[in-house]
């Protein structure tokens, strides 16, 4: 199981790779993103091997779990549980029932809505759409891809003009987020 940490990026912001480290340098981030020389001036998306993101991190070669969505009529951020399937109710012999949610494939889900998920969060007036981008980052136990991917996350959002996300603790927010981010990723001893 993870924990899964989102940049929201409008489509005119979207950076290639060079341009994403050149930032990162110059904010001092102890990051850069990985990727085959001839693809550093592609979209993020399309250079080789972004699928899983390989980042120096610290000096160290470190893999992240990175997935990029570019939003469309076919491409939702995200999908959840049909609701309809929520309303299922089973009955135990003694009598007591409770709901339950069974999906058997693809046709048991919907599709979220990104702005929606967004003002939940308390976000004002979010306005993503087809052709803009989300991020999404799943930390698990080691802590090296969260120090990481936290600061690849800080540097999306300013370098990127992004907003950053997560909705365990329903955190949002752009550049005093960032920097939220970026100072935690720094400091080992917030780890412990």
């Amino acid at each position: 199981m993870g924990v899964d940490y989102h940049v929201a990026v409008h489509a005119s912001d979207w950076p290639t790779p060079a341009a994403i480290n050149r930032c990162l340098g110059e904010l001092h981030y102890p990051i850069v993103i990985a990727v085959v020389p001839g693809a550093m001036d592609k979209p993020l998306t399309e250079a080789p091997g972004v699928g899983g993101f390989v980042v120096t991190f610290e000096g160290k070669p470190v893999e992240l779990e990175v997935s990029v969505t570019r939003l469309g009529p076919d491409s939702p951020y995200a999908f959840t549980i049909n609701p309809e399937l929520l309303k299922q109710q089973e009955t135990h012999p003694d009598g007591t029932g409770h709901f339950i949610a069974r999906p058997t494939g693809m046709q048991d889900f919907v599709p979220r809505n990104l702005n929606a998920d967004l003002s939940e969060l308390g976000v004002s007036t979010p306005d993503y759409g087809d052709g803009d981008y989300v991020i999404n980052l799943t930390f698990r136990s080691d802590v090296l891809p969260w120090r990481a991917g936290w600061f690849l996350m800080a540097g999306m959002i300013k370098c990127a003009n992004g907003l950053g996300f997560e909705f365990g603790d329903g955190f949002h927010g752009r550049a005093k987020y960032a920097d939220w981010l970026a100072k935690k990723a720094a400091d080992p001893d917030y780890w412990k």
